[in-house]
């Protein structure tokens, strides 16, 4: 059995919560290389990372409590990639890395520059990926079934479930007539989106 749309959200706010406290602790590395810093091009860098992990809290913050910030997901990338050349930049400059906290944050923002967990997601996408996966709970489905039952690619329904990709609507038809049949009551596409 999958996760259900409750345990998506209970996971998102954990996620949530552990990079709020990377952004936190990396500000306070940050702080701590300024008073070390040897000249002002690391000075320069070191206030450019200081200034990107402002945004990245208050778009944390936003996600925390359901907003979208202004901008969104876009001005979220473009501050990983300033905050990225920053930290290159001082580095260089510093020849070596610049603490323990900055690095994890620098490696998350590589491993996956799209899914920071952070998603800002809409809720209606949220309202359909748990009505997906309330459904295919109730049949009894895994992930893999409700993909041989529909013809959907498997990763693609689990972006549906996760609320990051929204489905077509003749996706949510195919949805709807897979659980239809197996439950043996008329689910419609509209179902999937209350």
């Amino acid at each position: 059995m999958g996760e259900d749309g409750s345990d998506l959200a209970r996971e998102a706010r954990r996620n949530n919560a552990i990079l709020r406290a990377r952004i936190r602790d990396a500000r306070n590395d940050v702080v701590q290389w300024r008073e070390l810093a040897r000249s002002n091009q690391e000075l320069f860098y070191l206030d450019e990372m200081y200034e990107c992990l402002a945004v990245f809290q208050q778009i944390a913050e936003a996600r925390r409590t359901g907003l979208q910030p202004d901008g969104g997901e876009e001005q979220w990338k473009t501050h990983v990639n300033w905050f990225l050349e920053a930290y290159e930049g001082a580095k260089d400059v510093r020849g070596q890395a610049l603490g323990w906290h900055l690095s994890c944050l620098v490696g998350l923002f590589r491993e996956n520059i799209q899914n920071v967990e952070t998603e800002m997601k809409d809720p209606k996408l949220v309202r359909i990926g748990q009505n997906i996966g309330k459904f295919r709970d109730e049949c009894n489905w895994t992930y893999d079934v409700l993909a041989a039952k529909t013809g959907i690619d498997r990763k693609q329904i689990i972006s549906h479930v996760q609320g990051r990709v929204k489905p077509r609507p003749k996706t949510l038809e195919e949805y709807a007539e897979a659980f239809t049949k197996k439950l043996g009551r008329k689910i419609a596409p509209t179902d999937l989106k209350k």
